[in-house]
Order: structure tokens, then sequence, then C-alpha cells
């Protein structure tokens, strides 16, 4: 079965699909420092997705992607979850992105990083117990650029490289 054609998205768009704990939120707050004053940066956060009794609405992949879709726009950088239902959406709907995670070795850090951000502790041992399934999903995912974390790194770190790679010059 051969892949969806690639999807050209506007002049300077980017979606990026970052693991949580990453720093989607403070590239968002702090793209003026990183000189990424010439794009608006959208940080769709999963949490705002109505819930169904304390859980994912069963249409949470559509009203995620409803959201994905309607943000892309020239000069955007679109940051996302990293849930598989999302980024198999995107590679169906041959959507160039962006998907950033850490090294597998990176589990302690990673679990500090929800600590210090005051993650709720379901959260938290969701990422602890199935560490290795979420990053085996992601380092496994086709049809999307790989960007991995290391030890002490954010998004920020990646945001030069990701750029000069997913936008055409």
């Amino acid at each position: 079965m051969e892949p969806p054609p690639r999807r050209l998205l506007p002049e300077r768009c980017v979606i990026i699909s970052a693991f949580i704990a990453s720093g989607k939120t403070w590239l968002t707050l702090n793209s003026k420092r990183l000189d990424l004053s010439g794009f608006n940066i959208l940080d769709l956060d999963s949490s705002v997705i109505p819930k169904e009794n304390g859980q994912r609405a069963s249409n949470f992949k559509e009203l995620y992607m409803a959201k994905v879709r309607g943000s892309i726009a020239p000069n955007t950088i679109i940051l996302i979850s990293t849930h598989e239902e999302i980024r198999s959406a995107l590679a169906e709907e041959g959507l160039p992105f962006a998907l950033v995670y850490p090294l597998r070795d990176l589990k302690e850090e990673w679990i500090k990083r929800l600590e210090l951000r005051k993650s709720p502790p379901g959260l938290i041992n969701i990422v602890q117990k199935d560490w290795s399934m979420m990053l085996g999903e992601c380092e496994e995912q086709g049809g999307c650029s790989h960007f991995m974390l290391e030890k002490g790194q954010y998004l920020s770190y990646k945001i030069g490289d990701i750029i000069e790679r997913m936008i055409p010059r």
C-alpha cells in the first residue's frame, strides 16, 4: 500500500508533534527570545479537548485534528501532542510534520520534568509505566521527520534544525 501523497503546507508553516514535557509551552511564550518573531506559534494543548467522564472523548481525534487543520496558515508553527491517533491521522492525510521525542534512556529526566511542572500523578504514572511503549511508537512512526532530544535538551534546542529541514527554501 502506497503512502498518501504529501500535502503542501502554506509558506513557512510547520507542524511539530512534540513529546510531553519537551517545552512546547515555553517555546510559545519565549518565541521572541529565540528569533521566531516572524512566526505565529500555536500550542494546541490536548487538555482543552472536552473529556467524557474524566477520559478522552470518543471523538478526540476528530476534534483535535479539526483544531490542527484550522490552525494551518502561512508563517505558523503548530505545536501538537504526540498522541498516536493524531500522529497517524497526520500521516494518513499526508500532512508533513516533525516528531520530537527524547532518547529512551532519559526516562528519569522526563519523570523529574513532569514532577517539577506539577503534572497530575496519574499522568506521571502513565509516562512511568508506558515509557518504552510510547517511545517505541514514536520511533516507528512513518510519514514524518524525526528529531531526538538528548540529555538536558528541550524543543527550543531543535527548533532551528526543524525549521531548516521542514520548510522548503
